[in-house]
């Protein structure tokens, strides 16, 4: 019997999945999120943030001072999680044969170590304090599916769609021979027939980049029965639903042990739908490449088949239609079970969930080799033009309805008599013209009208189209952030804005209040680049509103001040709760929003402010 002799460099022959193996090249910005070495990553984090978070939030027996550095000390354990850590955590679990518990012990280790060489004494018993493990799980694959989005399908996407729009703005003007039920048609523009795919695909990246992320913390069964018999006088839902919110994900206020997943149904359902529509392309330029409309552009070393020279095959189109199948049977089966568990709690959706990523991963196969495909198209315009002037029966129905408009009995059907099944040439056509009885002015006309000339309005309307979706491809999210996970690339942005831009002093700027804040962060969907934040302070200041230079006086202060507002909502901040200080220059902007200023000038960092106060 053949066995083979396995060894550490040869994982990816060895592997038994082909995201792992053969494509893993192309999916290395998957791992980050969707390994098991990521979960473990996001499942520290969770445990480290909930243990922090009580120090500082916790009912009064709980809470316990320690310093900013102490908490970014802490905060490196998540920060620069390791593969040795991973595997320390995978070494825990043997022991204890629970995923959760190992990366609890894990944390309370590393923590203690931590503490001890500072001599401070801390109650390690607050890590893991009151959850369930579905209290850790479901926040880290609520950040691991967020994450994903915003890093790894939307630019993927994006970059589908700018390949796509590249190609229909090349071929917007070149008519074509359309096919219904694969038969000749009316005549329709290359660009036309791709923007329609570019319509359909920006609508689903669209109603991804929509869907709310939720989480939980509120124990076995979502009662916090612990929770409440340790502090019956604390407010723990607030804490939990400050807690959620500072990861940057949407409360989930009613569950049963689980987050009930739905909005991992919609999330699926969404990728499937745009999965369609790269499924609808690559069979649609596959019978075009096979009609000769396109031609792929070659590589000198490439080959086509092991015996014919000559083969130029649209592997990239086939192997992307392969993996949209297996993606989309995947994460079908992801939004019909998880949604689905008994009672308070069965472990179904376990080992359904540590299958997003191999869901994932051949979306984004699917999507890359078809926008490779994409990238090697040239247009055969000589083919495309041949087709369409060998078909001249597609005029009949110009003929057809000229003859209705001027009153003509049985117009369709003399045309039909004469014109079904029949492939009609030029002068074919013109006899039917003067045979017609039309007007001498339609005659005229239809004499002249050739197929490559009866478009419509096709470039116009794929030109609209590139336009208006152009706009929607530039588009820019706003969420919630966890300073913990994103500090640094806020830091940044306000570091450039205030203190290069605006000379602020570093100690005035970083003030201490950025961990007790909900924070709003502006990305670009294209890369996933941070580009404006925002904070609000529990007491109702919204303030640190920053916008990178390219990006002011497009709408996006606008939407993170709105969200700052979203977001005192959502703690239980009152309208007359929230105000801000506004730099001189920027009191029309905020005015603009309904804030209106109150009380004389001030100055804060050596700069003009004022205070300002939100209307209703």
């Amino acid at each position: 019997m053949f066995r083979l002799e396995r060894q550490d460099s040869d994982a990816a022959l060895t592997s038994i999945s082909a995201v792992d193996g053969r494509y893993q090249p192309q999916l290395e910005d998957l791992r980050d999120y969707a390994s098991e070495a990521a979960l473990i990553g996001y499942r520290t984090l969770i445990e480290v943030e909930w243990f922090i978070h009580l120090l500082g939030n916790g009912p009064t027996q709980l809470r316990q001072a320690i310093s900013s550095d102490e908490i970014a000390t802490c905060r490196r354990l998540y920060q620069n999680f390791s593969n040795a850590d991973a595997a320390k955590v995978k070494r825990l679990e043997k022991t204890t044969n629970h995923d959760i518990k190992a990366v609890e012990y894990f944390v309370r280790e590393k923590l203690a170590e931590i503490f001890q060489k500072r001599g401070q004494s801390i109650n390690l018993e607050l890590v893991h304090f009151a959850c369930t493990s579905e209290d850790i799980n479901n926040l880290a694959y609520g950040l691991i599916l967020r994450d994903l989005r915003t890093f790894v399908l939307l630019p993927s996407c994006a970059k589908f769609l700018q390949s796509l729009m590249q190609l229909a703005e090349r071929t917007n003007d070149i008519p074509m021979l359309s096919r219904t039920h694969g038969q000749a048609a009316s005549p329709t523009t290359v660009g036309k027939e791709l923007t329609n795919f570019i319509e359909r695909a920006t609508a689903w990246s669209e109603e991804l980049r929509a869907i709310d992320v939720r989480g939980k913390v509120n124990g076995a069964v979502g009662n916090f029965n612990a929770h409440f018999f340790v502090d019956p006088s604390f407010d723990w839902i607030g804490l939990s639903r400050q807690f959620v919110e500072r990861l940057g994900l949407t409360y989930a206020a009613q569950t049963t042990q689980i987050e009930p997943h739905d909005y991992m149904a919609r999330y699926f359902r969404a990728v499937i739908g745009f999965n369609q529509v790269i499924l609808d392309l690559d069979r649609d330029v596959w019978g075009y490449l096979s009609l000769g409309y396109f031609k792929q552009r070659t590589k000198k070393h490439e080959v086509g088949s092991s015996t014919m020279p000559h083969k130029v095959n649209p592997i990239d189109f086939e192997n992307s239609e392969g993996n949209v199948g297996i993606s989309n049977a995947l994460l079908s089966h992801l939004s019909e079970k998880l949604p689905v568990s008994r009672w308070q709690r069965d472990l179904s959706d376990s080992t359904v969930q540590r299958n997003v990523g191999v869901a994932i991963g051949h979306t984004l196969l699917a999507m890359r080799s078809s926008t490779k495909g994409l990238n090697k198209l040239d247009v055969n315009r000589q083919a495309i033009a041949q087709d369409l002037d060998s078909a001249y029966e597609v005029l009949t129905e110009a003929l057809q309805v000229s003859m209705r408009a001027e009153g003509i009995v049985d117009s369709y059907e003399k045309i039909k008599d004469i014109a079904r099944g029949r492939a009609i040439s030029r002068s074919d056509y013109l006899a039917m013209v003067e045979k017609s009885g039309v007007s001498l002015d339609k005659k005229l006309a239809l004499r002249s009208l050739k197929p490559d000339q009866y478009t419509g309005r096709a470039s116009q309307l794929s030109r609209e189209c590139l336009i208006e979706c152009g706009k929607r491809l530039e588009t820019i999210s706003v969420s919630r952030a966890c300073w913990g996970m994103h500090g640094h690339e806020l830091g940044q942005i306000r570091h450039l804005v205030f203190i290069d831009e605006q000379k602020v002093d570093r100690s005035e700027e970083f003030d201490g209040l950025d961990e007790e804040s909900i924070h709003i962060v502006a990305r670009l969907d294209v890369t996933g680049e941070a580009i404006g934040t925002g904070r609000l302070l529990l007491t109702g200041q919204i303030g640190r509103m920053a916008v990178l230079k390219p990006y002011r006086k497009q709408g996006v202060g606008g939407r993170i001040l709105n969200a700052c507002v979203q977001a005192a909502q959502s703690v239980g901040l009152r309208t007359d709760d929230l105000f801000l200080h506004a730099q001189e220059h920027a009191i029309p902007f905020y005015e603009s929003h309904q804030f209106v200023a109150v009380g004389a000038e001030f100055q804060e960092a050596n700069i003009t402010h004022r205070k300002m106060v939100l209307t209703d």
